[in-house]
């Protein structure tokens, strides 16, 4: 079946305060400006993608090598500054290593990349690297070498800063980063402070997703957390994904898994700075 260039598969949203929103999809992966009215009004890919017969114009202005993106992990959180001068758009998971060059092993990917674009231009501002893992730890590339570390949600923390959803398999936490003014060239590390561990509260959340649960599911990655904003310098509200309510069993007809859609609002430890 021919890919439709029109086709999405919508990860993130950020609004703008004239009405107009962007959002992200991650197979492309791509970034698409909405007027106010609903319409397309373009739609920004790594350079060298041509999406022949697309309805809206289309600028490949982003990195080129996010087209490495892992496979069903493309672009998967969204957030705009205060101001809106800048859209801050993550990758889920780092890049898939690059096929080696004939005279030299590949090296792998360190981080998620971030990528900052202008909403005006859709010219891309700068590159990030956000680290997976505890940064105080000896095992800070943990999610690396699992394969299952990524960014499943982002939220604007101050003129400056984010505020990021890490998950794995085995954790689920949230970190502030700060963004620097300005961006060295490459992609810049960024630094984390960690907010808050959601972890001991795995229990109470799958008891709210799959109802008459009692225990904390075995992989954590199983609440599918994948929305998140900011409702003042304290709370956060979550939601999920609860892949259509129903069970993926291999084929065959589909079968009832009794998973909610829930939206938490949760009380940080502290304030935000």
């Amino acid at each position: 079946m021919a890919i439709d260039p029109d086709g999405f598969d919508t990860e993130g949203l950020a609004a703008l305060a004239d009405g107009r929103f962007w959002i992200a999809e991650e197979y492309v992966p791509s970034l698409a400006e909405v007027g106010a009215d609903g319409r397309l009004r373009r739609r920004i890919v790594p350079a060298g993608v041509v999406l022949e017969g697309a309805s809206c114009p289309v600028e490949d202005s982003l990195p080129a090598d996010f087209v490495q993106r892992r496979e069903n992990r493309g672009f998967e959180a969204l957030a705009v500054a205060p101001d809106g001068t800048r859209l801050y758009a993550f990758l889920q998971s780092p890049l898939a290593d690059p096929p080696p060059a004939a005279d030299a092993p590949a090296e792998p990917s360190i981080g998620v990349p971030l990528v900052v674009v202008d909403p005006v231009s859709g010219r891309t501002l700068a590159e990030h690297l956000y680290p997976l893992g505890d940064p105080d730890s000896d095992a800070c590339r943990w999610c690396i070498a699992a394969a299952d570390g990524k960014v499943s949600a982002i939220a604007a923390a101050g003129p400056r800063a984010l505020l990021v959803l890490e998950q794995s398999d085995t954790e689920s936490r949230l970190y502030r980063v700060e963004i620097p003014e300005r961006s060295a060239p490459g992609r810049t590390p960024l630094g984390k402070t960690l907010v808050a561990d959601l972890a001991p509260l795995a229990a109470a959340f799958q008891a709210d997703v799959v109802p008459g649960s009692t225990a904390a599911p075995a992989r954590l990655s199983e609440l599918k957390f994948e929305g998140m904003t900011l409702l003042g310098p304290d709370r956060v509200a979550l939601v999920n994904d609860n892949d259509f309510d129903i069970a993926a069993d291999g084929g065959g007809p589909a079968v009832p898994a009794a998973r909610r859609s829930c939206l938490w609002i949760l009380r940080l430890p502290a304030p935000l700075p």
